[in-house]
């Protein structure tokens, strides 16, 4: 699930600048218009970053996860079927990217966690992190893969292309949702024996909440692992982002 949902924040963030490219012999628009609609998920993920963590304590981690990713079904639906009107197409787009960068934010956070605590006794963790965050990767690939087929598929409907192009964005979600509500039906219908219910519930105690200021104040080596962690993140998203988002793609 955790990969899945990764998959699922690289397509929506690199699906912009190739949707962008399509639209622009059907709707024109000034290049800074253009460059909301592609900084707008940013902005978002911002916000669903810090977000999605509070969520998760709140809510648990599984259920914000299908929070955030709900929110991304509803961003790239509704980016896909933006219509031109009394409000530019450009600005709804904006709009509903913001909402989608939420939802991809948020995820940041919660797979990390899920996965650490999937495999924190098999002292896997961060193999596993790793292997979860390695499916952006494949994201990044298939929404130029899946964007250039479109194009030779329907090379004078234009209109069609860009749509799927975004709207494809929230197959991801979707399925994660159903794999998730599948969990829960598995869960919920099988027969668990009274020793397993008790070692369960004595393997995971139910810890007192810790503020987030206060984890940091008691951290070991802040600094360094902020440089490591925040740091190459940061490096990453200028470097990798502002090439993807901002510059323009011929088909």
């Amino acid at each position: 699930l955790a990969m899945l949902s990764n998959f699922s924040t690289a397509y929506n963030v690199v699906s912009i600048s190739l949707a962008l490219d399509i639209m622009h012999d059907i709707y024109r628009s000034s290049p800074e218009v253009k460059s909301l609609c592609a900084s707008a998920l940013i902005a978002g993920m911002i916000a669903g970053q810090i977000a999605g963590g509070a969520i998760g304590d709140v809510l648990g981690r599984h259920l914000a996860m299908a929070v955030v990713m709900t929110l991304q079904i509803v961003g790239a639906i509704a980016t896909s079927t933006a219509t031109d009107g009394y409000i530019s197409i450009y600005t709804w787009i904006a709009f509903w990217r913001f909402i989608l960068g939420v939802g991809c934010g948020g995820v940041y956070p919660l797979a990390a966690t899920i996965t650490a605590e999937a495999n924190a006794e098999t002292k896997e963790s961060s193999k596993a992190v790793a292997l979860a965050f390695s499916m952006q990767g494949i994201g990044y690939l298939v929404a130029p893969v899946l964007a250039s087929f479109l194009a030779t598929v329907f090379p004078h409907e234009h209109w069609i292309c860009w749509r799927l192009v975004l709207g494809f964005g929230a197959v991801p979600g979707l399925w994660l949702l159903i794999l998730r509500m599948q969990a829960q039906v598995f869960r919920r219908t099988s027969l668990v024996s009274h020793e397993m219910r008790e070692k369960t519930l004595q393997a995971t105690p139910r810890e007192v909440p810790v503020s987030m200021f206060d984890s940091m104040t008691h951290e070991k080596d802040l600094v360094r692992k902020l440089l490591g962690t925040a740091g190459c993140w940061f490096l990453f998203d200028v470097l990798f982002y502002g090439n993807v988002l901002f510059s323009p793609v011929v088909l």
